[in-house]
């Protein structure tokens, strides 16, 4: 008679280390935020994980959760439109014309160059060199075959760097106040019960249209575009809660620190130079 399945049961030392992981990634992203650093919760965590894996440490990617939060960037970046959005493009004409030059000049330049001198794969170049969120640019270019440890270096180097520079800009030239994502909650964008409902709707029901659909980075762009539509309609106003989207990044930014485990002679020091003199 055939034996029946044993179940399968976690390895409590890998469990150990992912807790571990995600622990240094929360301290990294805490001390990002406290030194008022661009990015806190993204770019703290993926890079003390980046310098302790480099260092050898046995930690681990919180790869099981990425599939859940992943769906929570594209709610957020989704609920960043309004009905106002599209009524404001006449003035934006300017900006997307100069846009469109500086993409067209990316594509020409900065891609052939990281295909001849860094050695990337076309999809590699393509979505190391165009302009985007570091974590959209490495899901979507992970998602279509590309290197994604090549694309969060390059990405890494030029948000790291432009962004302290606009940053400063702002701050001290201009006089704004340049913030990150706050824990604090926002009135004006108090979550009801039917706002909650109808984002955890586009989170589920948006990866599955993705899936469906076929896009690229399913469960990134089906959420995101759901929740577009959630938003420019008027459906919600919400957006999911500060907390949500920072256990979010964090768990993000420690699983693409965490993939750079093993990697420490094969990008070094050559193709991360040229990769980070390209973005520049």
């Amino acid at each position: 008679m055939p034996q029946p399945l044993s179940p399968i049961r976690p390895d409590p030392k890998r469990l150990a280390l992912i807790v571990l992981t995600l622990c240094l990634g929360a301290a990294g992203g805490t001390g990002f935020y406290l030194a008022h650093l661009p990015l806190p919760w993204m770019l703290g965590p993926m890079l003390v994980i980046f310098t302790c894996v480099m260092a050898g440490a046995p930690l681990e990617a919180p790869n099981a959760l990425r599939p859940i939060v992943i769906p929570v960037i594209g709610v957020m970046l989704g609920s960043s439109f309004t009905p106002e959005t599209f009524h404001h493009l006449a003035r934006w004409g300017l900006s997307l014309a100069g846009l469109s030059i500086y993409l067209a000049m990316a594509a020409a330049l900065v891609v052939p160059f990281y295909i001849k001198v860094g050695r990337l794969d076309p999809i590699t170049a393509f979505f190391s060199a165009m302009p985007g969120g570091l974590n959209e640019m490495t899901v979507i270019g992970g998602a279509l075959g590309g290197d994604e440890k090549r694309i969060i270096l390059a990405h890494a180097g030029r948000i790291v760097v432009s962004i302290s520079i606009i940053a400063l800009w702002f701050r001290v030239i201009l006089g704004y106040e340049v913030r990150g994502v706050s824990l604090a909650s926002d009135p004006a964008t108090s979550m009801t019960v039917l706002s909650a409902l109808i984002l955890i709707g586009c989170a589920v029901l948006g990866a599955w249209i993705g899936e469906k659909l076929r896009l690229p980075a399913p469960g990134l762009l089906g959420p995101l575009l759901l929740s577009a539509a959630a938003h420019i309609s008027g459906l919600t106003h919400s957006s999911p809660p500060a907390l949500i989207i920072v256990a979010a990044q964090v768990i993000l930014g420690s699983s693409m620190g965490a993939r750079f485990k093993g990697a420490g002679g094969g990008l070094w020091p050559k193709r991360c130079c040229s990769l980070w003199v390209a973005r520049f």
